[in-house]
């Protein structure tokens, strides 16, 4: 061990400590003190205890919170009103505010919410279901908005009333842009395709007669992309001598769901006859209803073509004909020329020989 020196203070302190008598001692002169040091010494332990626990808990939390922090999503706890009570680091990173500065703070205001449905409907399937997840629009500190791909968990207290919600969510704003610079391409490429193939699509909701058309679909029936369509609005251009048939073919898929198929005239404008193909097929969406999903063709090409090659067979029937003929008069102008010529023949020779002196 190292060396310290001895100063005389210390001796005289360990003289006094040996062979004083002290003046504090633990014994209990009086019986009616005895409860009193137990309960006190009770309540010693107990509350070092609880300390320990409290700390302990402390702890736990704390080390609970580091672990919220780790992760990559947003973490917010709120009370029912809305106020954050909870912002983890995911929030900080991807909102641009800090704890302190958002917590107590309306969330909805605070971060200027747009939600897919009204916000009554979400926190009516929270409270029944206890669970909610959907897509929200948040705006950032910097003004910017980003896509949240949020989920919501409720938490009931003692009796069973709401008392809070835990709110996690991730940034779903590339794959979101992703999904529409796909759609958008997509749609770029369908219209063209259409375009090339001058075929529209439509959709038909049969219980409330909405249409909906493709930008070809427009352009086919001569109509602004801006007008609202109508089934009314189709029959407005279509030829008067088609009219009967197609509303009776309609009406009919309409009352069966059965699929269609037809062939229509449209009188445009100009005065030209526009010839389309309609098929559709019947289709029923979520709530039960009857839809119609559909292309228009206009085959007005096709037919203008079969027109010219209808002309064009009859044109080469009547010079077929004319042709036959022409060596059908050769051949009896021929047959009956030889003995026309040889009856000729036969005269001019006889009126010689009648010429003669001595016939």
């Amino acid at each position: 061990m190292p060396h310290r020196s001895f100063s005389p203070l210390w001796a005289v302190a360990y003289l006094d400590f040996f062979f004083i008598k002290p003046i504090f001692t633990f014994e209990i002169q009086f019986n009616e003190d005895l409860p009193g040091l137990v309960s006190f010494l009770i309540t010693s332990l107990v509350i070092t205890a609880l300390v320990r626990h409290v700390r302990k808990l402390a702890e736990v939390k704390r080390d609970q919170v580091e672990l919220l922090d780790l992760t990559f999503d947003t973490v917010i706890v709120r009370d029912m009103n809305g106020v954050i009570k909870y912002w983890n680091r995911g929030a900080e990173e991807l909102y641009g505010w800090k704890r302190g500065e958002a917590v107590g703070k309306v969330i909805h205001s605070f971060l200027r919410t747009g939600f897919p449905m009204s916000l009554d409907k979400i926190t009516d399937t929270l409270v029944r279901t206890v669970r909610w997840e959907g897509e929200l629009i948040h705006t950032k500190r910097d003004g910017s908005e980003v896509v949240v791909a949020s989920r919501w968990a409720l938490q009931r207290n003692e009796s069973g009333q709401p008392k809070a919600t835990l709110e996690t969510g991730n940034d779903i704003s590339a794959r979101k842009r992703a999904e529409e610079m796909l759609r958008r391409s997509q749609a770029t490429y369908l219209a063209e395709a259409q375009k090339l193939s001058r075929t529209g699509s439509f959709g038909w909701n049969a219980s409330s007669d909405e249409l909906s058309w493709s930008e070809e679909t427009f352009r086919i029936f001569g109509y602004d992309p801006g007008v609202q369509p109508t089934v009314e609005l189709l029959f407005e251009s279509m030829h008067p001598d088609d009219t009967a048939r197609v509303r009776h073919t309609i009406n009919l898929a309409a009352s069966t769901g059965q699929d269609f198929e037809l062939e229509h005239r449209l009188q445009m404008p100009d005065g030209a006859i526009r010839h389309l193909h309609v098929v559709a097929h019947a289709a029923t969406d979520e709530a039960g209803r009857l839809q119609f999903v559909g292309a228009i063709m206009d085959v007005t090409a096709t037919k203008q073509a079969e027109q010219q090659l209808h002309e064009a067979q009859s044109e080469l029937a009547r010079v077929t004909r004319l042709t036959t003929l022409g060596e059908l008069s050769a051949s009896i102008a021929h047959e009956i020329g030889q003995p026309l010529a040889a009856i000729v023949t036969n005269g001019e020779a006889c009126v010689r020989w009648l010429d003669h002196p001595a016939p």
